[in-house]
């Protein structure tokens, strides 16, 4: 992913984050702003909230072998607000916790944790190359409304210059009597995409993009992982896309689609 569809990557999983045991959501806002927020701005944000600010970066340090990799090291503040705290305590490590399934009163260390777990599960499930190389002392203040705590960390990311687009993976075309069975891995989970498309056509030449040919029926809907086919006997090419939709907030349009993966099989 390019930088800015990592900076987006890290927004949809923080926004998608919720407590154990429940349903509510970690943060109150997850934002993606170049600006500089003053403490007065910081202090109407809805909290929890993650500020994501895009940073510094440079060429990848193998750059002569791969002109298309650099790094880059965006910033991120966490924010949060506890009331009845005159002594900023319980902002730092937490009090006043009516409902453990919930942030109210959580204070900002028990917030990082959550934002290291979702940190590392970009590394793990989004594929990202990403980690904290520092981080501010917290920062707490007594104001209106409660104690309010922020921390900031830099970030490094290593990332393509261009935007990717994942096709599927793994995947299979298998003849069973009438029917082909045809099966994939599906790329990672992003804020962008948005189905599976599965086309076929007659022939040996599989179909060159997601409207040509024929549609074929994805079992469980747009992010199924299986298909099956009763094409009739012949020669029966598939191609399978990934699609994306790269303008709207909530995936809804196919804009952008990956590169085909393709079978072909005889009945």
């Amino acid at each position: 992913m390019s930088e800015r569809q990592v900076l987006r990557q890290i927004q949809f999983v923080m926004a998608g984050d919720v407590w154990p045991g429940g349903s509510n959501p970690v943060y109150g806002i997850v934002l993606v702003s170049a600006l500089i927020f003053d403490k007065d701005a910081i202090a109407r944000l809805t909290v929890p909230a993650v500020i994501i600010r895009p940073g510094s970066g440079q060429n990848d340090s193998e750059a002569r072998e791969e002109p298309g990799l650099e790094n880059t090291e965006p910033e991120i503040t966490l924010v949060q607000r506890v009331a009845g705290d005159a002594l900023g305590q319980k902002a730092t490590i937490g009090g006043n916790i009516a409902d453990e399934t919930a942030s109210m009163g959580k204070g900002i260390l028990e917030i990082q944790e959550r934002f290291y777990l979702k940190v590392r599960e970009l590394r793990r499930d989004g594929g990202v190359t990403i980690f904290a190389r520092a981080k501010t002392a917290v920062t707490a203040r007594i104001e209106k409304g409660g104690t309010l705590s922020f921390r900031e960390y830099g970030m490094e990311i290593a990332c393509p210059t261009s935007a990717v687009c994942p096709a599927a993976t793994s995947f299979d075309a298998q003849v069973a009597g009438p029917n082909v069975n045809l099966s994939w891995n599906l790329p990672p989970i992003r804020y962008d995409l948005l189905r599976m498309k599965l086309r076929a056509v007659a022939g040996s030449t599989p179909p060159a993009t997601h409207t040509d040919g024929t549609g074929v029926g994805i079992v469980g809907g747009d992010l199924g992982v299986s298909a099956v086919d009763i094409p009739g006997a012949g020669t029966r090419s598939y191609s399978l896309f990934a699609l994306y939709d790269e303008r709207s907030d909530v995936p809804t349009n196919e804009d952008i689609s990956s590169v085909a993966l393709t079978r072909t099989v005889t009945v």
